[in-house]
């Protein structure tokens, strides 16, 4: 099974790992966010 927009005409291996990719960078500006976010409210409980 694979998600709705992998189109099984083309190679499916690339286009997985892009879509792998894609999700690690974004990923890593969300949690990077978080990071962010949870180390300036802990400078202002201080």
């Amino acid at each position: 099974m694979l998600p709705q927009f992998i189109d099984p005409q083309l190679p499916i291996a690339r286009q997985i790992l892009i879509f792998g990719i894609t999700n690690t960078v974004l990923e890593f500006g969300v949690q990077l966010g978080y990071a962010v976010a949870t180390g300036r409210a802990a400078s202002l409980v201080r």
